[in-house]
């Protein structure tokens, strides 16, 4: 493994890291936007953040593709789920935090993407590269 790789890898798994923090974060401490919400939901926009973010950083730490592909999907919901709420505010400080979890969604859409074609490629080579 190259040096460029493995301090790709910690930057990652330092931000996945951040995501984690901030789902326990907003779960003991919930911000004005989202103690608007249940209970139930703050537990899951949490719960995906914590879970997705620790995926996400043993996958990336342990060069385990799968892992950190299966952790992309919560961390991705909990992000989008957080834009919609902000949105629902309907205030300009609002619509500027949604604007920057938006772009924070498409980093981890676009990670998603690359570690999709990563993982159909092995797929199809596995099969002898038919299909």
């Amino acid at each position: 493994m190259s040096m460029s790789s493995r301090w790709f890898r910690s930057f990652q798994a330092v931000a996945y890291g951040f995501l984690g923090l901030a789902g326990a974060i907003l779960m003991a401490d919930p911000t004005r936007s989202v103690q608007g919400q249940t209970l139930l939901i703050r537990v899951f926009l949490s719960g995906f953040l914590v879970i997705g973010a620790l995926q996400a950083v043993i996958g990336v730490t342990l060069d385990l593709w799968l892992i950190e592909f299966l952790g992309l999907p919560l961390l991705g919901a909990a992000v989008l789920a957080f834009v919609v709420i902000l949105l629902d505010a309907q205030t300009t400080g609002a619509f500027a935090v949604a604007c920057f979890f938006s772009a924070v969604f498409t980093i981890l859409l676009r990670r998603f993407l690359d570690l999709w074609s990563l993982l159909t490629g092995a797929k199809r080579a596995l099969r002898g590269g038919h299909g």
